[in-house]
């Protein structure tokens, strides 16, 4: 119930009312399901993409452990499903996306700094 909440509060752009519903939701996948338990990976996932969409101004604490979280559900769907399963492919996918993203973050930063 909380998951399903937090992705509506997501889906409408209200992603400081999403996160604590989303990591309470997340505990309790963990809890009850297990850590690499699919529903619990999506959970993971569904974390990362949000925290990567809170304010820049909550970047450098929350991109750590959005990445950190990706390759959590990255790796985790690989070894429930096999690496050619298409929801595997896809968090790989989404893990690929963020780190080029954040990349190119960084090479920005560092040039407006010059």
């Amino acid at each position: 119930m909380c998951a399903r909440l937090a992705q509506i509060l997501h889906m409408q752009g209200r992603f400081g009312e999403a996160e604590p519903l989303l990591r309470g939701a997340l505990g309790l996948f963990e809890d009850s399901l297990g850590p690499e338990h699919p529903q619990t990976l999506s959970c993971v996932r569904n974390l990362a993409v949000l925290l990567k969409q809170l304010p820049k101004e909550r970047h450098s604490a929350v991109l750590p452990e959005a990445e950190a979280l990706l390759r959590r559900a990255a790796v985790g769907y690989a070894a429930a499903f096999g690496k050619e399963h298409p929801e595997a492919q896809r968090v790989q996918r989404n893990l690929n996306n963020f780190i080029r993203w954040r990349s190119a973050q960084r090479a920005a930063s560092s040039h407006s700094e010059l």
